[in-house]
């Protein structure tokens, strides 16, 4: 975990990842997010290229209501109740160190130990039930407002139709949001997927390829959509994982591919998600190195600072939640 700047642990982070875990009403285990940065790219030793302006508004786009904030009393003094494994009324240091343990929450003896000063408000060595309300309180008012943050960079995305060719994005982004892709589920762990960032000559040579096979009309590829960023996803095709391996693990790609938008999202890049025939194709495998035996194509994906910005994007959904669920009895 990483220090805050004068050396003391971030307690925040414990708090709202402790929170977290009480607003789930300990549904699964909640680990503590990583503070690790990506490394930039080896494979680019020019400067450093034009940078995300700023990152999208988080404005809702037919947002359902925001869960309620009024959590019952209940609910918070049963989660103390179990911390408090010697009905004493209080916490002591060691009980909030085994809750932490309990939530898998990785925290160091010195954290636990900020983390206890926090709760302690009146630094009598306990925690009592007013104090840890109080703290209970304002930590899943902060978990509510990230989640209503994560579900807005959901609800907001769109595909991009307008790239400005002009600029280009750092790799970071591109890393991150690989990183990000590798954390959608799969069955087994079998991380079918596979990521290739297209450099100048391929994207090139594909573009080559899409305007001899006709894909783009009599006109060509559409300067308006002449991004300079391709990143290329696969899944694989040689699993052993049974009946129905390969087509789990194509849709295991498909929300790997889901996350890579949503983290280019987020950072302020526009994304479009690609199929064509021509994908499929040997002449457009042997350009992006695919071997056709062990791995299919899902799709390649442009990205890129969308003209105007992503605020220029405007929702495309015609169906609503209703028209969509449905209840059996």
């Amino acid at each position: 975990m990483r220090p805050s700047p004068d050396g003391v642990p971030t307690r925040r982070r414990l708090l709202l990842a402790a929170a977290t875990f009480a607003l789930t009403g300990g549904c699964g285990a909640f680990v503590l997010p990583s503070a690790s940065q990506p490394r930039r790219s080896g494979r680019s030793s020019a400067p450093p290229r034009t940078t995300v302006p700023h990152r999208p508004s988080l404005r809702p786009q037919r947002l359902l209501p925001p869960l309620s904030m009024t959590i019952s009393e209940s609910h918070a003094a049963e989660l103390f109740r179990l911390a408090d494994a010697d009905g004493s009324g209080h916490i002591c240091l060691l009980e909030l160190e085994d809750l932490l343990s309990s939530m898998d929450l990785r925290a160091t003896r010195e954290e636990s130990r900020a983390l206890f000063r926090a709760l302690d408000v009146d630094g009598d060595g306990e925690i009592v039930l007013e104090e840890f309300m109080s703290w209970y309180s304002a930590s899943v008012e902060d978990a509510a407002d990230h989640s209503e943050a994560v579900r807005k960079v959901i609800l907001n995305r769109r595909s991009v139709a307008d790239f400005d060719a002009e600029s280009e994005v750092e790799d970071l982004y591109l890393l991150r949001a690989v990183e990000a892709a590798t954390a959608a589920p799969c069955r087994n762990m079998r991380e079918p997927w596979r990521f290739v960032g297209l450099g100048p000559e391929g994207v090139a040579a594909v573009s080559k390829l899409l305007n001899a096979e006709g894909a783009w009309g009599s006109g060509g590829l559409p300067a308006r959509r002449a991004v300079s960023n391709w990143c290329l996803a696969t899944a694989r095709t040689d699993s052993d994982g049974g009946y129905g391996a390969a087509e789990e693990d194509y849709a295991a790609t498909c929300f790997a591919v889901q996350n890579f938008m949503l983290s280019m999202w987020a950072d302020g890049v526009g994304t479009r998600w690609n199929t064509h025939p021509v994908f499929d194709g040997q002449d457009f495998s042997e350009i992006c190195g695919i071997d056709t035996s062990v791995e299919r194509v899902v799709g390649v994906i442009w990205y890129g600072l969308a003209s105007g910005g992503l605020e220029g994007e405007k929702p495309r959904r015609s169906k609503g939640v209703e028209e969509v669920l449905s209840f059996l009895p």
